[in-house]
């Protein structure tokens, strides 16, 4: 993946920039209904799990 300007390096020198691209990606797959659903559901709604798709 191509990424814009210097979001790679903000990305490794800060945790907030990469949760955030994570989430866009994750965001990505279940738009897709690619993203699979915790196991654990009331666990998941407690931590704030992301859901994401298998690798």
């Amino acid at each position: 993946m191509k990424l814009c300007g210097d979001t790679e390096k903000q990305m490794l020198n800060s945790d907030d920039v990469l949760d955030a691209v994570i989430c866009v990606l994750a965001a990505a797959d279940f738009v897709k209904s690619e993203a699979v659903p915790p196991e654990n559901m009331k666990l998941a709604k407690k931590e704030g799990w992301i859901w994401v798709r298998k690798p």
